[in-house]
């Protein structure tokens, strides 16, 4: 009896090591394999152009007077400022909102209600950054900057492709490039959509050998320009 609880002592006890050395073997290889470069992609794959970024910035930060909305601006408790106030002209009226009160908020308005919360057509530029993936409906919040954006005027969007969960308050979505220029497209009031992804990613899994491959990015971005608002039809 004894002996046969020692046995299975034993046979336990070493198929945990078995297990512990496997892990250890796995990670070994991802480690090696990552430093060797195996796991990126050497196909051709358009990973699109920053310069829509800069050249956004460049735009704004010379538009005198202009009126900025940023969304999703809500500063976490203990965290830094987040706004890109620094972008716009000096001059510029910058207007911070999230759908909650707190610091750096000065209005308080969901992006799915954008219109609810301000006039039509009454901002130059939407900047959103690290807040779409916490909306809960995206396909709504895109037509309704559509809608408070001047004709003319611009939006600039940054996500995330790859990124580990983070909710605040609730983490829902993921996006593509061919995602943003969806959404941001003129079925909600575009007419034009460029987007890029930023700083590669290699995703490994603990359970399984050589898991990062393929294109892998952890942000997305767009800069779209709102098309001319349609004449209403004569009575």
């Amino acid at each position: 009896m004894i002996a046969s609880r020692a046995r299975s002592a034993l046979r336990l006890r070493a198929g945990r090591l078995t297990n512990w050395s496997m892990d250890l073997a796995r990670r070994g290889m991802n480690t090696a394999a990552l430093s060797l470069g195996l796991l990126r992609a050497h196909d051709s794959f358009d990973t699109g152009s920053n310069t829509a970024c800069t050249d956004f910035v460049s735009w704004l930060s010379r538009e005198k007077g202009a009126r900025v909305l940023e969304i999703g601006t809500r500063r976490t408790e203990g965290g830094a400022p987040t706004t890109r106030r620094h972008w716009a002209h000096p001059s510029a009226e910058y207007v911070t909102s999230d759908f909650m009160a707190g610091l750096d908020v000065d209005v308080v308005a969901d992006a799915e209600k954008l219109s609810e919360a301000f006039e039509s057509e009454c901002f130059d530029a939407v900047i959103g950054c690290s807040v779409f993936e916490h909306i809960r409906r995206p396909w709504l919040a895109a037509p309704e900057i559509g809608k408070v954006l001047r004709p003319g005027g611009k939006v600039f969007i940054q996500t995330h492709f790859a990124f580990p969960v983070h909710a605040y308050p609730y983490d829902y979505w993921r996006f593509t490039r061919q995602a943003l220029e969806t959404l941001f497209g003129p079925e909600s009031g575009f007419a034009s959509c460029e987007s890029y992804y930023e700083f590669p990613a290699a995703i490994v899994s603990r359970e399984l050998y050589l898991s990062a491959y393929g294109h892998s990015f952890l942000n997305v971005c767009c800069v779209a320009v709102k098309g001319e608002s349609k004449a209403s039809p004569a009575a």
